[in-house]
């Protein structure tokens, strides 16, 4: 369980970087 949530948390860090590096490339 310990490590199955470690990895969801990986992965909803990762998914948000993302998110905000297309926001910052779509600016300028």
């Amino acid at each position: 369980f310990a490590a199955r949530q470690g990895s969801a948390r990986r992965v909803v860090r990762g998914r948000r970087r993302r998110e905000r590096l297309a926001e910052v490339a779509k600016g300028p």
